[in-house]
């Protein structure tokens, strides 16, 4: 019988691929990641799973195993914008757009296909492309289009549009009843012998298979697809400078606080941050590195952040937000001290007296101001210190001072603090220097301040969010890994300048005064600056291969931490042990608690502590994954 109507199948017999439908996803993916800075593999797997749930549930419902492009695609985005700032419907339409071009890159005609439609299409007979496939007819008619055959053929057919495939045979009862063809009068051309061949035959259709060829995906794409191309790479980078300064791997926590930082600030629209001296020092470099590497990857994506230092301590914030004594409890300072007798020279330090200050109120007050005091804050000295004239009159003239200066060091940063807010970024814990900017700005202003580790809640208008470990955000990546010797960044992260005692205003320009009895310039040469040093080139080695800020190395930075506390030489306790017993802080009480400790006993309670660490924490790193 004459053939009136051709049929033909459109992937593998009329467009070919060069490369495996497995790994035009994958570069898909790629190319959608380099857009939204989002891992490719995570985009895979999420599109492969919600694909796959969709397929079922429609099979579950109308007994066919399709789905659309675009319906995955809206899921995928919905559950990327739980994570990152995301904007779903124009997500959907750049990634649609995206598939639409990469899929084009790989595809070319089967010339023998071609020819023999091209003489059916001579010879008068209407050609119908029916395919089973997840994108629909006009997708289908643009690569057409693009590859310069759309003229062949009268209509397409596409499943996704019906909900109706080859597979089961449904589309060729759809297209009996809408073209009114019937049997023998029809030809199917096609590949695959399930659904092109049996099928039609089953429904009278007359058939021919196509031989072809399939493009097998690359070998190490399943590596990929698993684990992502560039955490694949971690190890080399973990091993780099032997055992010597094992913290140098600290890189990989301090790469993910960078990029969740700068994730944050770009979510909520946020254009200054200031990072609070003195272990923002370090902090800050990596930012302006991480900013750097944004810019020069994505270009026009980039959000421009300024970064600024800012230089702030518990004295000075102390004493510029003091109230008058008659209100003033110095809270903040006595809940440091509740195991520790306090000096009265202690006490002035801790508010931010000056040398000469402190020395004037010793010679008009009748105590030795080196003394130790038991429960300092319900003392008789106390209440003698507060009622002496000399120190009522320097404290007066000391925190209006100090309150007027500080004023001035703020507004000299050019940023509208009412309208914008204060964005800080610091180690943590309690965010205490947050509380104090809060009360010296006013409940009108809101403050964020974004930590390492964050062990106390905020209020409204005064927000805390630890990025590494964060005790109100358990469901965190990575959250009780990282929380594991968190103070130690106060070491790792220290300035090359002391602390910052008070505030000045010289020539009308207002700058901090910073201490300089302690060589804090010199500890940070010996012992700090080879660390950090190591850690910058593991931290630019880092964004050379994670080119995308939602990776997997949120999990895979996790996981480093955890061997990097198994794997801590004897080199790095003794870099500890340095750095601790040269770390001063005068506020409340001078040096740390560590200090007394003998370096024997120090040395058997970090292994002590480390061990419970490993053990608990076992099982929990080695089942880190991201999930949508």
């Amino acid at each position: 019988m004459e053939k009136k109507v051709i049929l033909v199948d459109c992937f593998n017999t009329i467009i070919m691929r060069k490369i495996s439908p497995t790994e035009v996803m994958y570069r898909w993916a790629e190319n959608v990641g380099k857009i939204y800075q989002i891992e490719p593999s995570i985009i895979y797997n999420g599109f492969v799973k919600i694909r796959t749930r969709l397929a079922l549930n429609h099979k579950f419902y109308h007994g066919e195993l399709e789905y659309r492009f675009e319906e995955v695609l809206n899921i995928l985005g919905e559950k990327l914008a739980s994570k990152i700032n995301l904007d779903v419907a124009e997500f959907v339409k750049t990634a649609m757009e995206v598939y639409i071009t990469t899929e084009q890159e790989f595809q070319y005609l089967n010339a023998e296909t071609i020819a023999t439609l091209r003489e059916y299409q001579q010879a008068g007979k209407p050609i119908y492309i029916v395919s089973d496939f997840n994108c629909g007819k006009e997708v289908l008619s643009r690569w057409l289009e693009a590859l310069g055959v759309r003229d062949l053929f009268t209509d397409i057919f596409v499943s996704c549009d019906y909900m109706k495939s080859k597979l089961t045979g449904r589309m060729y009862t759809h297209l009996k009843e809408t073209l009114g063809i019937k049997g023998r009068s029809v030809l199917l051309i096609g590949d695959n012998g399930y659904g092109d061949i049996f099928k039609a035959r089953l429904k009278g259709f007359s058939t021919k298979k196509v031989h072809t060829k399939y493009e097998k995906s690359d070998k190490n794409l399943k590596k990929y697809i698993k684990k992502g191309r560039n955490c694949l790479e971690y190890e080399k980078i973990f091993q780099e400078f032997g055992k010597e300064y094992n913290y140098s791997n600290c890189a990989f926590p301090l790469y993910v606080f960078t990029k969740r930082l700068y994730e944050r600030l770009v979510a909520t629209g946020k254009t200054d941050v200031f990072f609070l001296s003195r272990e923002g020092w370090f902090l800050k470099k990596l930012f302006d590195k991480y900013c750097e590497n944004v810019k020069k990857v994505y270009g026009g994506c980039f959000l421009a952040i300024n970064s600024h230092y800012l230089y702030a301590s518990r004295n000075s914030m102390q004493a510029a937000t003091l109230k008058s004594l008659e209100e003033e409890d110095f809270e903040r300072i006595f809940s440091n001290t509740l195991i520790f007798r306090l000096t009265v020279r202690n006490f002035l330090i801790s508010i931010g007296f000056t040398a000469e200050d402190i020395e004037c109120v010793r010679k008009n007050f009748d105590f030795d101001i080196d003394k130790k005091v038991n429960r300092f804050k319900n003392s008789k000295v106390f209440a003698e210190l507060k009622a002496n004239p000399t120190f009522k009159m320097l404290y007066d003239r000391h925190r209006n001072t100090q309150h007027a200066a500080l004023k001035s060091y703020l507004d000299s940063f050019g940023v509208d603090f009412a309208k914008q807010g204060l964005v800080l970024v610091d180690i943590g814990f309690n965010g205490t220097m947050q509380d104090f900017f809060h009360q010296f700005l006013g409940p009108k202003v809101a403050i964020t301040g974004y930590y390492l580790g964050a062990f106390k809640a905020g209020s409204e208008g005064n927000y805390k969010y630890g990025l590494l470990t964060d005790k109100n955000n358990k469901h965190q990546v990575g959250n009780s890994i990282n929380s594991h010797n968190i103070r130690y960044y106060e070491q790792i992260c220290r300035a090359d300048h002391g602390r910052t005692d008070g505030y000045e205003v010289v020539n009308s320009v207002a700058k901090p005064v910073l201490d300089t009895i302690q060589q804090d310039a010199v500890v940070h040469e010996k012992y700090i600056k080879p660390l950090q040093d190591q850690i910058l080139v593991k931290f630019d080695e880092i964004m050379a291969l994670d080119y995308q800020s939602l990776s997997y190395i949120e999990v895979d930075a996790a996981k480093m931490y955890y061997r990097l506390v198994r794997k801590r030489s004897k080199f790095d306790t003794t870099w500890l042990l340095n750095s601790q017993d040269n770390y001063f802080d005068n506020f409340a009480v001078v040096g740390n608690s560590m200090r007394g400790f003998k370096r024997s006993l120090r040395r058997f309670a970090f292994k002590c502590w480390d061990l419970i660490f490993l053990i608990k924490y076992m099982f929990s790193q080695a089942l880190l994954k991201f999930k949508l």
